[in-house]
């Protein structure tokens, strides 16, 4: 199975050919609101880069957020035309779920995995998930002092680009917090193994909606 995979919700703009699970062609640019320029040649560049057309894709998958709302726009415009125009099926997962997935399986035992995203405000974006990947709450805006309710002590895996801001707002005594390293670039292998994943458990090829959480902050 060939799948096209991108992702335009943050800074970095990101696509990636999957074969049969694999990655075999990728690109990734840090830029700031440049994807409606860069994402189509982008992905134009990687299929000849492995020799492939449109034609060649089985699949499609991008994020959905949450993240900036523009870029978000953009992909899914970009994921439904290439869809609608070549017949391919599509994939939208977020940001939660990446991140979720990377924690390693071993890691997981009798934890629970709490994911804390950037909002560039003073709230914060959250998900918590069992050790099977179970949504638990979330996703939802909540504010700093409200963090230490989706804890569970010693026993929680707390991950994302907002960890670093939330942490002061978890105690320093009686809380074992294990704080997974942050990424900061998609790690294209665990996206081909959770889009595979989801593809395999029959999930809906249907038109993915946007993930955005709270209204774009527009002042």
């Amino acid at each position: 199975m060939n799948i096209l995979f991108f992702d335009t919700a943050s800074s970095i703009c990101s696509a990636a050919i999957l074969a049969n699970g694999v990655v075999v062609a990728k690109n990734q640019k840090l830029i700031t609101n440049q994807h409606a320029e860069i994402l189509v040649p982008m992905i134009e560049q990687i299929l000849s880069d492995v020799k492939m057309d449109y034609s060649d894709l089985n699949l499609i998958s991008t994020t959905i957020g949450p993240g900036s709302f523009t870029g978000i726009r953009i992909g899914l415009a970009t994921a439904r035309g290439l869809s609608l125009a070549c017949n391919i099926p599509l994939i939208g997962v977020t940001n939660f779920e990446v991140l979720a997935y990377a924690v390693e399986r071993i890691d997981r035992v009798g934890r629970r995995i709490l994911v804390i995203l950037e909002t560039k405000r003073d709230d914060f974006y959250t998900c918590v998930y069992s050790e099977q990947l179970d949504l638990i709450h979330g996703p939802m805006a909540i504010e700093g002092d409200a963090l230490e309710k989706l804890n569970d002590p010693g026993k929680t895996i707390v991950l994302g680009d907002g960890v670093k801001r939330a942490m002061p707002f978890f105690p320093c005594s009686g809380t074992t917090l294990i704080r997974q390293k942050i990424r900061k670039n998609i790690e294209f292998q665990i996206i081909a193994d959770l889009v595979n994943d989801r593809f395999k458990l029959g999930a809906k090829l249907e038109k993915p909606a946007p993930m955005y959480i709270n209204p774009p902050n527009i002042n």
